[in-house]
C-alpha cells in the first residue's frame, strides 16, 4: 500500500495493489459497473490491449480527471529520466514500463475520486490497483512524498496527519489541521462516498449510517476496500497450508508422516497460517485434496504444501516423472506404468497450485527408501531434476538432493526434515531461502552428511518471502 501526502501532511493519494490478481472473462466489466451503480455515478473507462496479449483498463469516478502526458514527458519516461508531473496513472502499474510499451500514461487533475485500474495477461493474471484520491490537495508547487506503509490507509492517513503536541497551541496549526482533516475526509469518501454520505446510492449489503461509517472509518482494515471478483481483496496477507501425510502403505508402511503433520502444522499455526492436514490418502483423495487446497489459495499472500511419504521418479513415456505417491500405491506392480498409476505427478500439483497466491512453497520430504522397488529396478532412487518451467512466485525444496534417498527417523520423533522445517521456520526476520539453508545444514548434521536437503526450483516475487518479522519476539 501507498500513501501519498501533501506538504500540509494531508493524504492526497491512497493507492492498494493486488499482484497478483487473477480475471476471468467479463471480471473487469462486472466490477466497473457494480462501482458505478455504488458510486451513482456512470464510470469513465479507458481500455487498452497489451503488446503482449490480454487487456489493460483504468475507470474513474468522482471529479477526478485523467490528462494524457505530452510526448516529451512520455520521452523522458521511456529513457528513465526524472519526471516531475504530479500524480500519474498509467495502463501498467510501472510507469515507465507503460511508457516503454506504448500504453498510454495520464496526469491526475481535478478534485476527489476513485481509479479502477488493472491490467492482465492472456491467460487472467495481471494486477489490480485501486485509488482514492483528491488532486486538488495539492498546490503546484506542492509534490507529493512517499509515506511508509501502514496497517490501513484510513488510519495511516488519520494517525500520520495528527502534529506534535505542543504546550501552547499554534491557531495557524490548528487551522492547518483543520483543513488536512476536511482532505483526509474527501479523500476517505472518495474510497466508500455513498456510505459516508448515506446515500440511497450504498451497496445495499450495508447498512451503515453516516455516523457509523464516520467511525467505522478509522478502523477498517485493508479488507474492507471494496472487493473485486477478480480478486477478493479480502484475502490480502492470507495464509493458506496443506500437508499430506501419507504412511499406511500396505507394503511399504512408514511411521513418520503423521508424525510429521502434526510438527509441521504446529510450527506454521504459530505464524498465522490457516492449516489442513490430510493423512492416509488414496489417489482420489490426494487429487480432491490438491483441488480444494488450490482454490483456497486463491489470491492468498502465500500458500504453502508439504508432502510427508513415498515419492520417487518412475520412467514413463520415455521421460522420467516424479511422482508423491498415495497409499492405495501398488508397489509389486510388474511395470512402471502400472505403478504410476498409484502415484500423484509432482508437476501437476505445481501446476495446479503455483500461481494463484501471490508466493507458492512446496516443500516434499519423500524419496524414502523402498528396498522391494529398488531390487526390481523400477522406480529409480530419489526424484529426478524437475523440467524447466515458467512458472513465477515459487519456491520448491526437496528433503534430500535429487537421485538420493531420505530418511524416515526414529519411529514417533518425525523424520529430520520435518524436524528442521519446524526448528527454522518461525525464526523472525529469515527469508525463505535462508530459512533453507538453515534446516539444509541442520539435516546434514543429524545425518552425519547422508541426507542433503535441495532447493530444485526458485522465483519468487519482488521483495521475496519472510514468513515472521523480524520485530517479532
Amino acid at each position: 500500500m501507498s500513501v501519498f501526502r501533501s506538504q500540509t501532511n494531508a493524504a492526497v493519494e491512497i493507492t492498494q495493489a493486488v499482484d497478483p490478481a487473477f480475471f476471468r472473462q467479463g471480471d473487469a466489466d462486472r466490477e466497473i459497473q457494480r462501482l458505478s451503480r455504488d458510486f451513482g455515478q456512470q464510470a469513465r473507462v479507458i481500455a487498452a490491449d497489451l503488446p503482449w496479449g490480454g487487456h489493460a483498463v483504468i475507470a474513474a469516478w468522482g471529479a477526478v480527471t485523467l490528462t494524457p502526458l505530452d510526448s516529451a514527458i512520455m520521452d523522458a519516461l521511456r529513457s528513465g529520466a526524472p519526471v516531475h508531473s504530479g500524480l500519474l496513472v498509467g495502463a501498467l502499474g510501472d510507469l515507465r514500463a507503460s511508457a516503454r510499451s506504448g500504453l498510454p500514461v495520464y496526469s491526475l487533475g481535478g478534485g476527489a475520486g476513485f481509479i479502477w485500474s488493472a491490467n492482465h495477461n492472456s491467460s487472467g493474471k495481471g494486477v489490480l490497483r485501486i485509488t482514492a484520491v483528491d488532486p486538488s490537495a495539492l498546490s503546484s508547487r506542492t509534490l507529493p512524498q512517499p509515506a511508509a506503509p501502514a496497517p490501513s490507509p484510513v488510519t495511516a492517513a488519520l494517525a500520520a496527519a495528527k502534529p506534535p503536541s505542543t504546550p501552547t497551541p499554534n491557531p495557524d496549526d490548528a487551522a492547518r489541521r483543520e483543513g488536512a482533516d476536511q482532505v483526509e475526509k474527501v479523500v476517505v469518501a472518495a474510497i466508500q462516498p455513498a456510505a459516508l454520505a448515506g446515500s440511497a446510492n450504498a451497496p445495499s449489503s450495508s447498512s451503515t449510517s453516516a455516523g457509523q461509517a464516520e467511525e467505522a472509518k478509522v478502523k477498517q482494515p485493508p479488507s474492507e476496500l471494496p472487493a473485486s471478483p477478480a480478486f477478493p481483496v479480502s484475502a490480502l496477507g492470507r495464509r493458506v497450508a496443506l500437508i499430506v501425510a501419507n504412511g499406511a502403505y500396505s507394503e511399504a508402511p512408514l511411521t513418520n508422516p503423521t508424525v510429521d503433520a502434526g510438527i509441521v502444522a504446529g510450527s506454521l499455526e504459530k505464524i498465522g497460517f490457516s492449516v489442513t492436514v490430510k493423512k492416509d490418502l488414496d489417489l482420489d483423495g490426494f487429487e480432491q485434496a490438491i483441488s480444494e487446497f488450490a482454490e483456497t489459495t486463491r489470491g492468498a499472500e502465500i500458500a504453502l504444501f508439504y508432502f510427508a511419504g513415498h515419492g520417487f521418479s518412475v520412467a514413463a513415456g520415455g521421460r522420467q516423472q516424479n511422482l508423491l505417491m498415495a497409499i492405495s500405491a501398488n508397489f509389486s506392480a510388474k511395470t512402471a506404468l502400472a505403478l504410476q498409476g498409484g502415484g500423484e505427478p509432482l508437476e501437476h500439483v505445481e501446476e495446479t497450485i503455483i500461481g494463484r497466491a501471490r508466493a507458492t512453497l512446496i516443500f516434499i520430504d519423500a524419496c524414502r527408501n523402498i528396498p522391494a522397488l529398488a531390487s526390481r529396478g523400477v522406480g529409480s532412487r530419489g526424484f529426478a531434476p524437475l523440467d524447466a518451467s515458467n512458472f513465477e512466485g515459487a519456491y520448491v525444496v526437496l528433503s534430500t538432493r535429487v537421485g538420493q534417498t531420505a530418511e524416515d527417523g526414529a519411529g514417533g520423533q518425525g523424520s529430520p526434515f520435518a524436524r528442521a522445517f519446524a526448528s527454522v521456520l518461525p525464526t523472525p526476520g529469515l527469508r525463505i531461502e535462508d530459512a533453507y539453508y538453515r534446516m539444509r545444514e541442520q539435516v546434514r548434521r543429524e545425518t552425519s552428511g547422508v541426507q542433503v536437503p535441495d532447493s530444485i526450483r526458485s522465483d519468487l516475487p519482488e521483495g521475496g518471502v519472510v514468513l515472521v518479522g523480524s520485530n517479532v519476539k
